[in-house]
Protein backbone atom coordinates (compact mmCIF):
# COMPACT_ATOMS: atom_id res chain seq x y z
CA UNK A 1 0.00 0.00 0.00
CA UNK A 2 1.39 3.42 -0.98
CA UNK A 3 1.60 6.33 1.43
CA UNK A 4 -1.25 8.04 -0.46
CA UNK A 5 -3.50 5.03 0.04
CA UNK A 6 -2.60 4.89 3.73
CA UNK A 7 -3.29 8.62 4.09
CA UNK A 8 -6.65 8.33 2.35
CA UNK A 9 -7.64 5.32 4.46
CA UNK A 10 -6.74 7.21 7.64
CA UNK A 11 -8.84 10.18 6.53
CA UNK A 12 -11.82 7.91 5.92
CA UNK A 13 -11.40 6.44 9.42
CA UNK A 14 -11.29 9.92 10.96
CA UNK A 15 -14.45 10.98 9.09
CA UNK A 16 -16.31 7.83 10.12
CA UNK A 17 -15.26 8.22 13.76
CA UNK A 18 -16.49 11.83 13.87
CA UNK A 19 -20.03 12.86 14.70
CA UNK A 20 -22.34 14.49 12.17
CA UNK A 21 -22.30 17.61 14.36
CA UNK A 22 -18.49 17.80 14.23
CA UNK A 23 -18.45 17.32 10.44
CA UNK A 24 -21.06 20.06 9.94
CA UNK A 25 -19.24 22.45 12.28
CA UNK A 26 -15.96 21.98 10.41
CA UNK A 27 -17.68 22.27 7.03
CA UNK A 28 -19.26 25.61 7.91
CA UNK A 29 -16.08 26.88 9.56
CA UNK A 30 -14.23 26.18 6.28
CA UNK A 31 -16.92 27.99 4.28
CA UNK A 32 -16.81 30.94 6.70
CA UNK A 33 -12.99 31.14 6.53
CA UNK A 34 -13.05 31.03 2.74
CA UNK A 35 -15.58 33.86 2.56
CA UNK A 36 -14.15 36.08 5.30
CA UNK A 37 -10.43 35.75 4.51
CA UNK A 38 -8.50 36.14 1.29
CA UNK A 39 -6.33 33.14 2.32
CA UNK A 40 -6.62 30.74 5.24
CA UNK A 41 -5.11 27.62 6.80
CA UNK A 42 -6.31 24.84 9.06
CA UNK A 43 -5.28 27.02 12.01
CA UNK A 44 -7.84 29.61 10.94
CA UNK A 45 -10.54 26.94 10.80
CA UNK A 46 -9.61 25.81 14.32
CA UNK A 47 -9.70 29.42 15.57
CA UNK A 48 -13.20 29.80 14.10
CA UNK A 49 -14.36 26.61 15.82
CA UNK A 50 -12.89 27.84 19.12
CA UNK A 51 -14.75 31.16 18.70
CA UNK A 52 -17.95 29.14 18.29
CA UNK A 53 -16.98 27.08 21.37
CA UNK A 54 -16.90 23.86 19.35
CA UNK A 55 -14.58 21.17 20.70
CA UNK A 56 -13.86 18.45 18.18
CA UNK A 57 -13.57 14.87 19.35
CA UNK A 58 -10.98 14.35 16.60
CA UNK A 59 -9.15 17.54 15.48
CA UNK A 60 -7.64 15.70 12.49
CA UNK A 61 -11.11 15.98 10.97
CA UNK A 62 -10.18 19.49 9.81
CA UNK A 63 -7.59 18.19 7.33
CA UNK A 64 -9.97 15.58 6.00
CA UNK A 65 -12.76 18.12 5.52
CA UNK A 66 -10.40 20.63 3.88
CA UNK A 67 -9.40 17.96 1.34
CA UNK A 68 -13.08 17.18 0.71
CA UNK A 69 -13.85 20.89 0.22
CA UNK A 70 -10.94 21.11 -2.21
CA UNK A 71 -12.16 18.13 -4.23
CA UNK A 72 -15.61 19.78 -4.47
CA UNK A 73 -14.03 23.11 -5.56
CA UNK A 74 -15.39 24.95 -2.52
CA UNK A 75 -11.81 25.99 -1.86
CA UNK A 76 -8.62 25.85 -3.90
CA UNK A 77 -4.92 25.94 -3.12
CA UNK A 78 -2.98 29.19 -3.22
CA UNK A 79 -0.06 28.69 -5.60
CA UNK A 80 3.33 30.36 -5.51
CA UNK A 81 3.48 32.69 -8.54
CA UNK A 82 7.06 31.73 -9.41
CA UNK A 83 7.22 27.98 -8.86
CA UNK A 84 3.48 27.13 -9.03
CA UNK A 85 3.68 24.85 -5.98
CA UNK A 86 1.12 25.23 -3.21
CA UNK A 87 2.01 27.91 -0.68
CA UNK A 88 2.59 26.95 2.93
CA UNK A 89 2.52 29.00 6.10
CA UNK A 90 4.05 28.06 9.46
CA UNK A 91 1.46 26.92 11.96
CA UNK A 92 0.97 29.04 15.05
CA UNK A 93 -0.63 26.07 16.80
CA UNK A 94 1.64 23.16 15.86
CA UNK A 95 5.23 24.25 16.53
CA UNK A 96 5.65 26.04 13.20
CA UNK A 97 4.93 23.00 11.03
CA UNK A 98 3.97 23.98 7.47
CA UNK A 99 0.28 24.29 6.65
CA UNK A 100 -1.20 24.57 3.20
CA UNK A 101 -2.76 27.90 2.29
CA UNK A 102 -6.25 27.92 0.76
CA UNK A 103 -8.65 30.42 -0.81
CA UNK A 104 -12.26 30.43 -1.94
CA UNK A 105 -12.97 28.15 -4.89
CA UNK A 106 -14.00 29.29 -8.31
Amino acid sequence: MTWEQKRDAAMVRVERASSVEDRLAVKWAIVWCSQENENFTGDDVMYRLEALEVTLREPRLIGSMINLASRKNIIQPVSCPTCLSQQNRPSARRHGSPQKVWKRGV
